[in-house]
């Protein structure tokens, strides 16, 4: 533990850094401390280039048996906004992290040519990834497990998003957990680092043990005894689709309402029918992960949600009334590499702008993209991902 691996991409140079103490308890978690090694390490920056460092931060409690210390924050300069970002990512990446020994990765650079680091409790390696180039996010995460010959690591990734510096590609971890917002992916992907593996079997020490334990039940028992438990289990934050929709306020045809007629369809109850159990985050009570599986002919499609913000995105936002659609597009947005929320608000405002004549198909590559074409949605999100067509002018995102 208390200790930051540093690697220099262009240089291959991999060393350890010492965190400073004053940081750490003036910067209380990850976020906080990421910011201010942001700043120490110069925020006018391109965010592509070889300069910009990107934080990769645990917290104090990451690791810890209390409630929800599965997470993570990645920080950077972001190549959406070119300001300062940080994006969180759920799942158990950050505890194994703490468990390999070390609180926080920092890379800087760029390599000469596709590699993934490989953190093996505390031994480090840059490895070729030449083979896992053009792969999906999903894809790299189940192959670098089978390469490895462990199903026990935990793999941070990215799609074709953040290979071809979409400004909005987010990096992939534990099968469709995702750092989404303000294009880490990008940035990941501008380094040429496909993949972080980490493996770790240490203790992470505890100064009072029985004192912390204490504190942990209570909390625990906090959660277990509050009545909105069994909802968010069964449901997640998809239960806010029929909360958002009743009062009004829930994103429709790109904001052109705030009310969708069939949020019935694609809310928490629809959900139920299609869910198979619970997943959650290291330590985490709540079990809000709803495993969702489909079926049509011999293709299952399994996603890990969807969450709130994504079917209203890609579900109210683009008109989409059909609940198995929004999971499939959840999918392949989490494969692909790519932030649901701004891709959803992207292809809304395409729709609204092809049916407002203001482009036609010959923009579009020939595809109808009318607000509730299901198809429409899934072939425009692969053109943004892979940068083809008018999807290449998208991927630059909006501000």
């Amino acid at each position: 533990m208390n200790r930051i691996l540093r690697i220099d991409l262009s240089k291959e140079k991999i060393s350890d850094e010492k965190p400073r103490r004053d940081w750490a308890l003036k910067y209380i978690g990850g976020r906080g401390w990421g910011a201010r090694k942001i700043w120490e390490s110069g925020i006018y920056v391109d965010p592509l280039g070889p300069e910009n460092l990107i934080f990769f931060a645990s917290g104090p409690l990451t690791g810890l048996l209390v409630p929800s210390a599965g997470k993570m924050t990645i920080v950077s300069i972001s190549p959406a906004t070119r300001i300062y970002a940080d994006s969180s990512v759920g799942g158990a990446f950050g505890a194994e992290l703490k468990q390999a020994g070390y609180d926080a990765i920092a890379l800087r650079g760029i390599s000469k040519k596709p590699v993934y680091i490989m953190i093996d409790d505390g031994n480090v390696e840059i490895r070729n990834a030449e083979e896992y180039w053009g792969l999906g996010a999903l894809a790299t995460e189940e192959r670098l497990k089978k390469d490895i010959g462990d199903e026990g690591i935990y793999v941070l990734s990215i799609g074709p998003a953040g290979e071809k510096l979409v400004k909005f590609a987010c990096i992939t971890s534990d099968y469709g957990r995702n750092a989404g917002r303000t294009g880490m992916g990008a940035i990941m992907g501008s380094k040429r680092v496909k993949a972080i593996v980490v493996r770790g079997f240490r203790d992470i020490p505890v100064a009072d043990v029985d004192r912390f334990m204490e504190i942990a039940y209570d909390s625990f028992n906090s959660i277990y005894e509050n009545e909105f438990l069994d909802i968010w289990q069964r449901q997640g934050t998809l239960q806010v689709i029929a909360w958002a929709n009743e009062r009004g306020v829930l994103p429709t045809r790109n904001f052109q309402e705030t009310m969708f007629e069939h949020a019935e369809e694609i809310g928490g109850d629809k959900m139920e029918e299609v869910k198979t159990t619970d997943r959650a985050c290291f330590a985490c009570p709540m079990t809000c992960g709803n495993y969702c599986v489909i079926r049509e002919g011999d293709t299952k499609v399994v996603v890990e949600g969807p969450e709130y913000e994504t079917a209203a995105m890609l579900g109210s936002a683009c008109g989409i009334k059909d609940l198995k659609t929004v999971i499939k597009a959840n999918n392949l947005c989490d494969d692909l590499g790519i932030d649901t929320i701004s891709s959803g608000n992207l292809v809304g405002l395409l729709m609204e702008a092809y049916e407002r004549g203001i482009l036609t198909k010959e923009d579009t590559g020939g595809i109808e993209l009318k607000f509730g074409n299901d198809e429409a949605l899934l072939k425009i999100l692969e053109m943004i991902a892979r940068r083809e067509g008018i999807g290449d002018i998208v991927a630059e995102g909006v501000r």
